[in-house]
């Protein structure tokens, strides 16, 4: 299938429907056009894409799962507004951060209402009451979890000390449980069985993972649409790669680039970034993030292998190909 045309149809569905549910006026001056303007800047919709892909691969109808799919996606965009702040990101998808937009203060405020508005639209649903009360129980569970993995990537910081498992801890739980919310929300919406369940949950704990490595490695390109490259290096985050070299580099190798870290975003240079990724691609940690990249996209499109449709499978396979591969 051609997967970019299935991601424009599904994207053009999901972008008309979080329009028309977010709040069109001014009558609450800021507050609603920086909700509008928080999920403006468009992104790739992946989440909200995966759990329609969910839907129709298990016989369902998508329009069944477009509420769910809209929480998902606002729940996301709510922790990038709030991401944005604690990171001190000034440009979010090549244009200016919402705390930049509108203030600090607002800024704040425009992410709270967005995760508020992620459960009042599933409030709202039509799904029956027993199943709206599993949704807002995973929706309520899976930003707890994210909360708990951006603790952790922010405590991260500073340690010298990381090992790899602590590392896929923090990203299962920061970017992974949302997606694997997409596809289990959706599948149940769907009514899939527990088989089917059991398959996409472990889909969506491989590909979480993958999608944040790639990630990771887009920020050392111009693939992020950020206002420079290495932001991560500059707000000392222990990506994969850096957890790569403090377990596997000489001692003066793991010090130079943890001093690169540790200096403080407004102090590192762009020398030092250069210096940073030129470490990770010497020692091997590029290429080590790939190789786990594809191992993890390869072990989803393992457990999705006796999907009983063939042409649901070929849609995962191909999505799972997607965000290993994408450039931005």
């Amino acid at each position: 299938m051609n997967i970019d045309k299935y991601l424009i149809e599904k994207g053009k569905i999901i972008e008309d429907y979080l329009k028309a549910v977010i709040p069109s006026d001014d009558s609450i001056p800021i507050l609603y056009s920086g909700m509008r303007y928080a999920l403006s800047s468009g992104g790739k919709r992946l989440r909200p894409i995966l759990a329609m892909a969910v839907a129709e691969a298990v016989g369902g109808d998508y329009h069944d799962v477009l509420s769910y799919a809209a929480a998902i996606e606002i729940i996301h965009n709510f922790t990038l507004v709030h991401d944005d702040i604690e990171d001190g990101d000034k440009t979010r998808r090549n244009m200016p951060a919402v705390w930049v937009k509108y203030g600090l203060a607002h800024g704040i405020n425009i992410g709270d209402a967005l995760f508020a508005y992620a459960f009042k639209i599933l409030a709202d649903s039509d799904y029956t009451p027993r199943l709206k009360a599993t949704l807002l129980k995973i929706l309520s569970n899976t930003v707890f979890e994210i909360s708990e993995g951006q603790a952790l990537d922010m405590s991260f910081r500073n340690e010298s000390h990381i090992t790899e498992n602590d590392y896929f801890k923090m990203i299962i739980k920061k970017t992974g449980v949302l997606f694997s919310a997409a596809l289990e929300g959706s599948a149940l919406i769907s009514g899939a069985n527990s088989d089917i369940l059991q398959m996409l949950r472990e889909y969506g704990r491989n590909i979480g993972p993958a999608f944040q490595i790639r990630d990771d490695l887009l920020d050392l390109t111009e693939g992020k649409g950020r206002d420079a490259i290495g932001n991560d290096i500059r707000e000392g985050k222990r990506s994969l790669m850096v957890v790569y070299c403090i377990n596997k580099c000489d001692e003066h190798t793991k010090n130079e680039l943890l001093s690169i870290l540790d200096k403080g975003r407004e102090k590192v240079t762009n020398d030092d970034v250069s210096r940073a990724i030129e470490i990770f691609r010497t020692s091997g940690a590029l290429q080590y993030a790939e190789k786990c990249c594809n191992k993890l996209a390869q072990r989803a499109k393992l457990a999705i292998q006796q999907f009983p449709k063939s042409d649901a499978k070929s849609l995962l396979t191909e999505l799972a190909n997607y965000i290993i591969t994408r450039t931005k």
